[in-house]
C-alpha cells in the first residue's frame, strides 16, 4: 500500500493537496501443476480423449507425435487422441497451470499412450477366434484379412505379424484399398531391426492376394509356398505393390508364377525370390508395367526347368544392383521387355545349365542402356546372350563371360538393329562363337573400345568382320572411335569368373575406354584409376 500527496513547494510550509493511496499486489508464487486426467493404458485400439484439473489459473496443454514436440496452446475441456489410418501414433501430452498473475507451473506428469486404430495384428501364437488387437492377435493371416476388408467405420490400413502364420485363403484388396503388411516385431510388438516374419503358403485354389485398384506394400516378410496349387501367388491390375525386405521360396510339381501384372507399377526392394522344383518358373509376368528391382535377388534351382525372371510387355523396366541366377535345365531367359524403357545397372546375371535355351536379355523396340553389368554363364549348347529387335538399349561398361561345352554362342542376335557396345569385357570358351550377328549394317564406332576374345565372327549378316585388326580399321572411319582390344581372362581378370571381374594389374583394360557423353565412368573406373583419366574397359564390380 502506497499513500501520497502533492505540496506546493519544498519548504516546511509548503501547502499540501488531498492525499492518495494506491493498492496493488506482487504475486510471484507458481501455481500447482494440472492433473491430466485420461486411461491408464500404454495401448489402445480405439481413439481416447483426456481432460485437465487444476486447482488454480487456466491450463496449457501440447501434444508431441513421431518424436516432434507440439506447440502449448489453451487446453479444451476434452482433448481427443483420434489415432491415425497411417499406423500407431505414440501420443505424449505435456501440459502446466497459468494463474491470473502470469505465474507458470512446474509442467505435469505427462501422460504418453499409442492409438493404434489402424492396425490388425496376427501372431504365431494367437486365435481366429482373437479380435486382431495386440492382446488378442489373429492366428492365420487369412483372419487379419478378413477384419481389414469388413471393419467399416474406421479404415484398417495396416497388418502386423509376428512369427509364423499360415494362409490358405484367396483375398483380392479392391480399388481404393490402401494396406501395408510388416513383420519383425518382438513378443511386445516392438519393430527388430533386421528380424522376419513369415507368411506359410498353403495349397489354395486361387492366388495369395489378387490386387485391383489398390495399394500394398509388404516389409519384413518371408512367404514359403512350398506345394503351390494355384500357380499364381500375387495377381495384380491397375495397382501399386511394393516389396520391401522380402524373401519368397515357392515350388511346385507344376507351374509357378509368382506376379502376374497388368497396368501397375511394380517394386521389388533389397528383396529375394527363389524358385524351386517346378516345370516352368516366372517370378515377374507384367503388361504395361512401371518395374523396379532394385537390390534384389531372383532365382531359380536345378529342379526347375524351364526359367523366366522379369517377362514384360510395354511400360518400363529398372534393375539395379541386383542378381539374376538360373540352373534351370532346359530352358532360362532372364529379362525380356517389349516396346518399353530398359535400364539395367550395376547387375549380376549367372546362369548355369545343361542343355535349351539361354537368354540374358531379349529386348524388342526398346531404349535405354545395360551398364557397369557382369555376367558368367555356362551352358552345355548353343546360346544367345541378348536378342534385339528394333530399336535397342545400348551396352556401356560391361563385363559377360561366357563357357559352352558342345555347341557355339552368340552374344547379340539383331533385327533392324545394330546396338551400341562400347568400354565392354566380352568373352567366350567354345567352338565357333559369334560376338553380333545383325541384317543390318553396323556403323562405325557402334562397336568400339571393348575387350574381346574366343571369337571365330565379330560382325556377321550385313556386314562381315572376322578379324579384329579389321574391326579396328573400320571404326577409325568414326573419328572417335578406340581400338577393340583382344586379352585372354588370366591377363584380364585378377581372379577368374565367376569369383571377381575386377582387373588385373597391368592390364591393358585399364584406361582403355571411351570417355561417353550422358554415361558416368565414377562407379566403373578400377580403384587405380584417378580423376580425370580414362574410364577402364568392363565393369568392376564384385559378387
Amino acid at each position: 500500500i502506497i499513500r501520497y500527496r502533492g505540496y506546493s513547494g519544498e519548504g516546511a510550509d509548503a501547502v499540501g493537496g488531498e492525499g492518495g493511496i494506491l493498492r496493488f499486489r506482487i504475486d510471484r508464487k507458481p501455481p500447482s501443476p494440472p492433473e491430466i486426467v485420461g486411461p491408464a493404458l500404454a495401448y489402445s485400439s480405439v481413439p481416447l480423449s483426456v481432460s485437465f484439473n487444476a486447482q488454480e489459473g487456466r491450463v496449457m496443454a501440447a501434444v508431441d507425435t513421431g518424436g516432434n514436440a507440439g506447440a502449448f496452446a489453451a487446453a479444451p475441456p476434452m482433448l481427443g487422441l483420434p489415432g491415425s489410418p497411417d499406423g500407431p501414433v505414440t501420443y505424449r501430452v505435456r501440459a502446466y497451470a497459468v494463474d491470473e498473475a502470469g505465474n507458470r507451473s512446474v509442467e505435469a506428469t505427462p501422460l504418453v499412450v499409442t492409438v493404434d486404430v489402424a492396425t490388425v495384428y496376427v501372431a504365431e501364437d494367437g486365435s481366429d477366434s482373437g479380435d486382431g488387437s495386440r492382446a488378442h492377435p489373429f492366428a492365420s493371416l487369412d483372419a487379419g484379412l478378413a477384419l481389414v476388408l469388413g471393419a467399416g467405420g474406421q479404415p484398417r490400413t495396416a497388418l502386423a505379424i509376428r512369427g509364423r502364420v499360415p494362409s490358405s485363403g484367396s483375398v483380392t484388396l479392391p480399388a481404393g484399398t490402401r494396406l501395408a503388411i510388416k513383420g519383425g516385431f518382438d513378443a511386445a510388438w516392438d519393430p527388430q531391426p533386421g528380424a522376419v516374419s513369415a507368411i506359410l503358403r498353403e495349397r489354395a485354389s486361387g492366388p495369395l492376394l489378387v490386387l485391383s485398384g489398390a495399394n500394398l506394400r509388404i516389409e519384413g516378410l518371408a512367404i514359403e509356398a512350398g506345394d503351390l496349387g494355384n500357380p499364381v501367388l500375387f495377381s495384380v491390375a491397375g495397382s501399386t505393390l511394393v516389396l520391401s525386405g522380402v524373401s519368397v521360396a515357392a515350388a511346385s510339381d507344376g507351374d509357378v508364377l509368382f506376379l502376374d501384372a497388368a497396368s501397375s507399377s511394380l517394386s521389388l526392394e533389397g528383396s529375394s525370390v527363389s524358385m524351386e522344383g517346378a516345370v516352368s518358373a516366372c517370378v515377374i509376368q507384367a503388361r504395361d508395367c512401371d518395374i523396379s528391382v532394385q537390390g534384389s535377388r531372383l532365382a531359380a534351382g536345378a529342379g526347375v526347368r524351364y526359367y523366366s525372371g522379369v517377362n514384360a510387355a510395354g511400360g518400363s523396366l529398372s534393375l539395379g544392383s541386383s542378381a539374376f541366377s538360373s540352373r534351370a535345365v532346359l530352358g532360362t531367359r532372364l529379362v525380356a521387355l517389349q516396346s518399353g524403357r530398359v535400364d539395367v545397372s550395376a547387375s549380376y546375371f549367372d546362369v548355369r545349365g545343361s542343355a535349351g535355351f539361354l537368354s540374358i536379355g531379349s529386348f524388342s523396340d526398346c531404349t535405354g542402356s545395360v551398364s557397369g553389368s557382369t555376367g558368367y554363364l555356362e551352358w552345355g549348347g548353343n546360346a544367345t546372350l541378348f536378342s534385339l529387335r528394333g530399336s535397342s538399349p545400348a551396352f556401356v561398361q560391361d563385363s559377360f563371360y561366357a563357357v559352352t561345352a558342345k555347341g557355339s554362342i552368340r552374344f547379340f542376335d539383331c533385327t533392324g538393329t545394330g546396338p551400341l557396345v562400347r568400354n565392354c569385357i566380352l568373352g567366350a570358351k567354345g567352338s565357333r562363337n559369334e560376338l553380333l550377328v545383325s541384317d543390318r549394317k553396323s556403323l562405325p564406332g557402334e562397336v568400339a573400345a571393348n575387350c574381346l576374345w574366343g571369337f571365330s565372327s565379330y560382325l556377321s549378316g550385313a556386314f562381315t568382320v572376322r578379324d579384329l585388326a579389321v574391326l579396328n580399321a573400320y571404326n577409325a572411319a568414326d573419328g572417335k572411335a578406340r581400338p577393340n582390344l583382344a586379352e585372354a581372362p588370366s591377363s584380364t581378370f585378377a581372379e577368374l569368373p565367376p569369383a571377381s571381374f575386377e582387373l588385373a594389374e597391368g592390364s591393358t583394360c585399364r584406361g582403355a575406354g571411351m570417355d561417353l557423353p550422358g554415361y558416368s565412368t565414377s562407379t566403373s573406373t578400377s580403384a587405380g584409376s584417378t580423376a580425370g583419366t580414362r574410364p577402364d574397359i568392363g565393369a568392376v564390380q564384385s559378387y
